[in-house]
C-alpha cells in the first residue's frame, strides 16, 4: 500500500505521528545557492523574479502584475518602488538592491520590455510552467534544476521568502 500501513486489519495514515508544519524559511546559504545557479544558467527572468520577490515581499499575484515602469524610471531600474497591495488596498513600499537592479535592468534588456508591458509575462515559452498544479515556484529534482515560476502563487500560505522555493532540496550545494 502506497499511503497507508496495514496493522491488524485497519489502515494507519501515512502521517500518523509525524509534525506538519510549515517548512522553516529558506536559509542565506540556500538563497545564495539557487541565485548561482540561475546565473550560470542564463535564467535571467527567473533570476530577476526571484530577487525581486526576495526584496519585495510581495504576494505572487502582485509580483507578476507588475508593470515595467513600477520598477524602471527612464533607463535605470529604481532603488525605491511603491506598489499597491490588491488584497489590502494599502501601498507597499520596498527597497530595490543593487543585484536585484542589475538582475532586472538585464532581463528588461534581453525581453525588449516596454515601460507599459508586464515585467514577467506568462509567455508561450513559460506556458509550461503555468501548466504546474498551481505551485509558485518549483524546484525540481532529478530531471534538472530548473526554478519555474507561475501566476498562481497567492493560493500558497508559506513563510516568506519561501514562496518562489516550495522545494527545499536543490542539488547545487
Amino acid at each position: 500500500m502506497d499511503t497507508a500501513t496495514t496493522i491488524a486489519g485497519r489502515s494507519v495514515p501515512w502521517n500518523k505521528g509525524k509534525l506538519l508544519d510549515q517548512k522553516p524559511p529558506l536559509r542565506l546559504k540556500e538563497i545564495w545557492a539557487i541565485r548561482i545557479r540561475l546565473q550560470l544558467d542564463h535564467r535571467a527572468r527567473e533570476l530577476a523574479l526571484f530577487n525581486l520577490e526576495i526584496d519585495s515581499k510581495l504576494r505572487g499575484c502582485e509580483l507578476v502584475g507588475l508593470r515595467v515602469h513600477d520598477v524602471i524610471q527612464g533607463s535605470q531600474v529604481s532603488a525605491r518602488a511603491i506598489v499597491m497591495q490588491k488584497k489590502t488596498q494599502r501601498p507597499v513600499q520596498f527597497e530595490i538592491t543593487e543585484q536585484t537592479q542589475e538582475a532586472v535592468a538585464a532581463w528588461v534588456q534581453e525581453a525588449h520590455r516596454q515601460p507599459e508591458q508586464f515585467l514577467f509575462p506568462i509567455t508561450a515559452a513559460h506556458q509550461a510552467d503555468a501548466d504546474l498544479p498551481r505551485l509558485g515556484g518549483v524546484l525540481t529534482h532529478g530531471s534538472g534544476s530548473a526554478l519555474q515560476c507561475t501566476q498562481a502563487l497567492e493560493e500558497i500560505r508559506m513563510p516568506r521568502p519561501m514562496r518562489l522555493c516550495v522545494a527545499r532540496g536543490i542539488q547545487t550545494w
